[in-house]
């Protein structure tokens, strides 16, 4: 049905952009903490801390995966922070993307 080479493509694309959209989330929660005035003025939200990378990564495999966010501390942050919250959209809409490639 599908060729090795494709589902392993596959696979490594969903890793690629796993790591990719942590590196985003984790840099749009220090640009929130670092220049929270601006973020403020802009009424961007608030974040309540900024977590390590691998906390952010997890969400991110959490999210492309499609498994759900069921005990996943980041809900705090998702709700108040405008940039995560576009992110997490953009990633949802990647995954359909990558499918929609992948098994059309």
């Amino acid at each position: 049905m599908f060729r090795k080479s494709v589902c392993t493509e596959y696979l490594l694309v969903n890793v690629a952009l796993s790591v990719l959209f942590g590196l985003l989330y984790y840099l749009s929660d220090l640009l929130m903490d670092r220049y929270a005035h601006i973020a403020h003025m802009l009424h961007l939200g608030k974040i309540k801390k900024v977590d390590k990378f691998f906390d952010h990564f997890h969400f991110s495999c959490i999210t492309q995966s499609t498994v759900g966010f069921t005990n996943s501390h980041f809900d705090a942050n998702a709700t108040e922070s405008i940039p995560f919250r576009f992110l997490n959209y953009v990633q949802l809409f990647s995954i359909f993307a990558v499918a929609g490639y992948y098994f059309t």
